[in-house]
């Protein structure tokens, strides 16, 4: 795959959220700043200068540049004017929030930008950081039932305490300031707010500067908000420029019939969660780490759905109901009534898929095994056994400071090979060392790319803090199957059954040496899994075992969740090779997924220890899609092992 060249970034104002926008855009490699405009010559002078990038005198010096994307960060006052210029001269936006001071100017600019056949995006975007999009995974997946109650806390402080020009926060209120962010998060999971109650309070009528002066705010310092959900929930948020957020943490709680589930810090990408019982304390569920903000996930995104033609997932339309809301809350506080939300937008989560496909036509999903790899970082000498490359792979990838630019390789290598899809194997991101930034790391270069994660492989460790942790990468990383096995399955089963629940996670047990029969995997799967626990048939093994491949997976069932399709060249030894070069009836083991209803995806193992599979990897897939396509069209098979 050719790596696109970064899309070209500018800035139109240089105020305070200008460089950490700047900061954040450093550190992805897909975007580069090109310049920035702002009124003032000496902020965009000394601004250009410290980021290295042009200073624009005019708009239209900026315009005639041709950036991809240009980022309004002027003042909200001036967000819908500089918007709609910039709209009408054809440019793609990405504005700091508010997107306008009203909703009608909101609906104006969305319905601009449609006319104009641009792409209009809003922040915030900090909810698409790795804790925020985690937790919301887990809602979809019913960790706890259906969500009918919903808690936030937006505790700011006392601004005036530590800024040095504080008005402007006292001018817009801290639901307009900060409330956004979690109002953008929750319609983002739940869709539209139909109806809005909200009471507003000046809890102190002056306010002390850290220069020794005072002045009195114009708006309500504190806000109590009552929110109606068109999908059911009703959230409580509390909005206030009054307690600190050390004392009081900025967390939402979401309460289900089954249970609670809090996110610690909604501004953190590296934010803890707990997750509790109907009935219980809370438990931690996951770790927090200190991860930096990053500004422009949105505007990476954005980015990337230019590049791969999709939507983006911070739309013009969903910053413009969140307008109205904020438009709702401030008339009903005003008037002491109710206030209906009408608007609505295609939500950027509700719409993702959260379990693996079913589709009639996804057995052609075929994906690109990781582990197929193991002897690369070994120059294709694994002379020591299978250890040896997983702990050369482990050293590799383990590094922050590389690894990003070491896992894009690893996904560039798939998408050269012609593969749509990929599975992640532990070596690569593994549930021992991946931290917040790791996963967030991941899951930029995977959204960038379009690749589809089929499943997470490898071995989930031997304790329930140890097999959450591999759920949580596997959650992060969009996989919706952990493929391998854990030794939870005897020692504490219903603490494993307990974490696939709350993870929204499957276990598929894949088939090892020790396996000699398909009766063997289903006593490992036991029948308390509550459709959590099945196999990924490992074909491959079969045959080293000396088992028919094809009628352990007719044997197996509805228990199969994912295939691994491996051949081997003889039995008693694992020496894979190229797909029907080698013992295992592949053939066969296709019509026998056709005869047990399997329509899922399947992954292409091949695993030398001295040479490179990948082009054995791509002419096995070559083999199987044709194979599937003579199954489709009624061909009969020969059933004989080494059939192609």
């Amino acid at each position: 795959m050719t790596i696109p060249s970064p899309s070209r970034i500018a800035f139109i104002g240089c105020g305070n959220i200008a460089g950490p926008y700047a900061e954040s855009l450093s550190r992805h490699q897909e975007l580069t700043l090109v310049g920035v405009f702002d009124l003032d010559e000496s902020k965009r002078l000394e601004f250009a200068a410290d980021h290295d990038c042009a200073p624009y005198s005019s708009l239209d010096e900026l315009c005639a540049d041709s950036p991809d994307i240009v980022v309004n960060l002027t003042s909200a006052p001036y967000h819908y004017a500089t918007t709609l210029e910039l709209i009408d001269r054809g440019q793609t936006v990405f504005s700091e929030k508010p997107l306008a001071m009203n909703h009608n100017d909101s609906r104006e600019l969305v319905k601009r930008a449609e006319e104009k056949n641009v792409r209009l995006a809003c922040a915030p975007s900090l909810w698409l950081g790795a804790a925020s999009l985690s937790a919301a995974d887990a809602l979809q997946n019913g960790t706890i039932g259906t969500v009918r109650l919903i808690n936030a806390e937006v505790n700011q402080g006392r601004i005036e305490t530590w800024h040095p020009a504080p008005h402007s926060f006292y001018q817009v209120g801290p639901v307009v300031d900060a409330g956004v962010y979690p109002l953008t998060y929750l319609t983002a999971i739940f869709g539209p707010i139909r109806g809005v109650t909200a009471v507003g309070r000046r809890l102190l009528e002056e306010r002390s500067t850290i220069d020794g002066g005072t002045f009195n705010p114009s708006t309500a310092d504190a806000w109590i908000v009552i929110a109606e959900f068109e999908s059911g929930p009703m959230l409580r948020l509390s909005c206030n420029f009054y307690v600190h957020a050390d004392t009081s943490p900025r967390a939402i709680e979401f309460h289900g019939d089954n249970g609670s589930l809090r996110l610690d810090d909604w501004l953190l990408p590296g934010s803890s969660t707990h997750q509790a019982e109907f009935g219980n304390q809370y438990q931690a569920q996951a770790a927090g780490e200190d991860v930096p903000l990053d500004w422009c996930l949105g505007l990476a995104d954005l980015a990337a759905a230019i590049r791969e033609n999709r939507p983006h997932r911070t739309s013009g339309e969903h910053a413009a109901h969140v307008v109205e809301v904020l438009e709702a809350i401030a008339q009903s506080a005003d008037k002491g009534i109710r206030v209906e939300v009408m608007s609505s937008f295609p939500s950027p989560l509700q719409a993702r898929p959260s379990k693996p496909n079913t589709k009639e036509d996804d057995m052609a999903n075929i994906s690109f095994m990781g582990a197929n790899l193991v002897a690369q970082q070994l120059d294709w000498s694994m002379t020591e056994g299978w250890m040896q490359g997983d702990n050369a792979a482990n050293a590799y990838y383990e590094p922050i400071a590389t690894f990003e630019e070491r896992f894009q390789a690893f996904v560039d290598l798939v998408a050269d090979a012609g593969f749509d899809a990929l599975d992640v194997w532990t070596a690569q991101l593994n549930w021992t060392w991946a931290t917040p930034a790791h996963l967030e790391a991941a899951r930029r270069v995977l959204s960038n790319s379009g690749l589809t994660v089929n499943s997470y492989a490898g071995r989930f460790g031997d304790t329930p803090a140890e097999f959450e942790a591999a759920c949580n990468v596997a959650a992060a990383i969009g996989a919706p199957i952990l493929g391998g096995g854990t030794s939870l399955l005897t020692t504490n089963r219903g603490g494993l059954i307990d974490i696939l629940k709350s993870s929204g996670r499957l276990l598929a047990i894949e088939n090892h040496p020790e396996d000699m029969s398909a009766q063997d995997i289903v006593k490992k799967i036991g029948t308390d899994g509550q459709g959590l626990i099945g196999t990924a048939v490992d074909t491959g093994w079969w045959g080293t075992n000396g088992v028919d491949a094809a009628q352990a997976i007719r044997e197996l069932g509805q228990h199969v969740m994912y295939i691994h399709m491996k051949d081997v060249r003889a039995q008693g030894a694992h020496d894979t090779c190229v797909l029907g070069e080698g013992i295992v009836p592949i053939v066969d083991c296709l019509s026998a997924l056709s005869e047990i209803g399997y329509t899922g995806p399947m992954s292409i193992e091949h695993e030398p220890e001295h040479s490179d599979p990948v082009q054995d990897v791509i002419l096995s897939k070559k083999l199987l899609q044709g194979w599937l396509g003579e199954l489709r069209g009624g061909t009969p098979f020969t059933n004989s092992p080494g059939t192609r």
